[in-house]
């Protein structure tokens, strides 16, 4: 992540309704409940530099899994 990312669900019958980011030992770091949308923002500055994994909810009741590299 350089500044500003997306984490996008290309689902048009489907929506993000949380997301959870966890460093790389696993410490829940935030979490977003209570959304509706099919792209997430994540911001600059909110997570120091390491490596990060999310889990999105969604509203079909799926989990999706992935992670991304923070490098302010």
């Amino acid at each position: 992540v350089y500044s500003d990312a997306i984490i996008s669900l290309f689902d048009n019958n489907n929506k993000i309704t949380q997301i959870e980011v966890y460093d790389n030992i696993g410490k829940l770091q935030f979490v977003e409940p209570d959304l509706s949308t099919n792209n997430y923002f994540l911001r600059d500055g909110k997570l120091k530099n390491g490596i990060y994994f999310y889990k999105l909810s969604t509203r079909l009741g799926k989990f999706l899994n992935g992670k991304f590299v923070v490098d302010w």
